[in-house]
Parts: C-alpha cells; structure tokens; sequence
C-alpha cells in the first residue's frame, strides 16, 4: 500500500522501490546489451557477402560453422567482449608479427591464429600446458628450439615463438599429405600433424571441414571467422588488416 506523509509525499513500501529499481537496472542492462551488438544478427548471405571482400591465401569458406561464430563475436556480448579485449591486446604486437610474416612469406591473416589460440594474452597457460600467444605446448616448444625448464621458459617470449610458430607453419606447409591447403595447416597446427594425418586416412578425404573437431572443436571455423572480421571492411566491425 502507498500512503501519504503529514508532510503530502508519497511513502513508497520498501518492496515497491525495489521493484522499481530492479526493472530500471533490468532495462539498462538491457540497452547496454543493444549497444554492445550494434548488429543485427548475420545471414548466410551476409556472411558470404563479407567473405566475398576478402583476399586471402588461407581459402575463405563460409557454411553455418562459421556463421555460428560470426554472430557469436559480433552479437554476443561475451564473444563480443573477448573479440574487442583480444584486438586491444592484439595492438601492442601487431607491427612486429606483420612484419614476421611478410619477410617469412607467410598470410598474413594467421594474425587470426593467436586471436583465437590466447586472446593476444601472453601471460595465459592452457590446461593442456600451451603457453604463450602462440600457445605452445612444452614438447613442441623444444622442437622448434625454445628452452622449456623451471628457470625459463621461452614461450612467453613473443619473438622467439613467433618464429617457432612460422618455422612450425612451414613444416606444416611443407607435409607432401597436406598438399600445400592452409586449412590443413591450420588444423595440424591445432592437433598435430600425424594425428591430422591419421584421421584423414581413416576418413578418407581431405576435406578440411571432416576435421573441424578433431582438436579444439569448430577451431578451422572459428579461425576463418576471424579473419574475417580482421580483414572486414565494415568500420563497425573490428577491422584491423590490410
């Protein structure tokens, strides 16, 4: 019940102001989430139409993998949120890794593989033990010449695993079975090449999308998703390559 003070205001019950105020913070969250998507949710067709804007050596395929993706970092406000943290970060090693893979002669859209491995987070240690913004396992680490032990570890240093990440793509790129298909590359990178290799005998195609859950699951997705929000050229998205 309202009843009125001898000075004539209101004196609104406790539990109305709560009330009140519960739906007033409910619809602010509410607008916030608005303004964070900024987007309407993608079609099939948007999504291709983008992907049509975009010169690549890493093939550019959208199917509804991708999409999910999409509008996950575009309309999502977690995805949303770790996209815009992610390119924040990202800044801070952008000129020295584009540099890196031009004098290598590598895409430079494998800008995306860190985007999605760490976050651009050089401090981040998978439960698997990756590290670094590569995320780089202890083994493979030591492979391409990174010293691994409990005085040092080198894969926090973002020189030295970049280019064991670049000697690692040019193994891969180099694997007779893979036949030069930088998707494969791409989820070798993620699974490892013999148990790439093994799937694909077992399968018997070399269809990249058969093995878009052989490691991470929908990684080759979620890697083509952002390079095409890197490379889009839509200025409310999160343009940042050339």
């Amino acid at each position: 019940m309202i009843t009125i003070t001898k000075k004539g205001q209101f004196d609104l019950p406790k539990r109305f102001i709560c009330v009140a105020l519960t739906m007033f913070v409910t619809w602010q969250a509410l607008a916030a989430t608005r303004n964070l998507r900024g987007l309407k949710t993608l079609s099939l067709n948007d999504a291709e139409d983008l992907a049509s804007t975009i010169d690549s050596r890493i093939p550019i395929e959208v199917n509804e993998s991708v999409l999910k993706w999409l509008n996950y970092f575009i309309g999502d406000p977690r995805g949303r949120a770790y996209m815009t943290h992610s390119i924040q970060r990202m800044r801070s090693y952008e000129k020295f890794l584009l540099e890196k893979l031009k004098q290598e002669n590598m895409p430079i859209d494998l800008l995306a593989v860190p985007l999605m491995e760490s976050g651009y987070s050089n401090t981040i240690v998978s439960s698997a033990k990756a590290a670094g913004i590569w995320q780089f396992i202890p083994g493979t680490a030591r492979k391409y010449g990174l010293k691994v032990n409990d005085n040092i570890d080198e894969r926090f240093n973002v020189d030295k695993l970049t280019n064991a990440a670049i000697a690692y793509y040019s193994h891969l790129m180099n694997v007779e079975f893979f036949e030069k298909d930088w998707r494969l590359a791409l989820l070798a990178y993620n699974t490892g090449d013999s148990r790439l290799i093994k799937a694909m005998k077992k399968k018997g195609t070399k269809d990249p999308w058969a093995f878009n859950n052989l490691g991470d699951k929908e990684y080759l997705a979620k890697i083509i998703a952002g390079i095409i929000l890197l490379k889009n050229p839509d200025s409310r998205f999160f343009k940042t390559i050339e």
